[in-house]
C-alpha cells in the first residue's frame, strides 16, 4: 500500500469467555472494542495506540462478531506488522490476560 493510505482490516471475533462484551461506549470504560498496535518489521513497537473499531453490538459468550476497523498506513516505506487484539477499555489487553493477538503483515512502498 501508500504511505499513509487508508486500509480496512475485516475480522472475525469471538468470545470464548463466560462474560458478556459490552458495546455501549462509556466514559468510565469497561466496554470492548478491537485495538491495533503498530510494529515494525522486527516487531518492535512503533505506535501502540494504532487504532480502534467498536463493536456493533454486545457479544455474548460463545458468540461471534465481524468487525472492520479502519487504519491509515505509516508514512515512511518498509514492512510492518499490526498486531489485533480485544481491550477492555481503561482495564486492559487481552492479550495482557493470556489471549492470543492476531498479526497482520503490511508493506508500505
Amino acid at each position: 500500500m501508500k504511505a499513509e493510505q487508508p486500509y480496512t482490516l475485516r475480522v472475525s471475533v469471538h468470545n470464548v469467555g463466560d462474560t458478556i462484551w459490552l458495546a455501549k461506549r462509556a466514559t468510565v470504560g469497561g466496554f470492548v472494542t478491537v485495538g491495533a498496535r503498530l510494529h515494525d518489521a522486527a516487531r518492535q513497537p512503533v505506535e501502540m495506540e494504532y487504532g480502534r473499531a467498536f463493536l456493533s453490538e454486545n457479544v455474548n459468550p460463545d458468540d461471534s462478531q465481524v468487525v472492520d476497523i479502519t487504519l491509515v498506513a505509516p508514512q515512511h516505506r518498509g514492512v510492518y506488522h499490526v498486531e489485533l487484539d480485544m481491550v477492555c477499555e481503561t482495564m486492559c489487553w487481552f492479550s495482557q490476560r493470556g489471549s492470543d493477538s492476531l498479526w497482520e503483515r503490511i508493506t508500505v512502498l
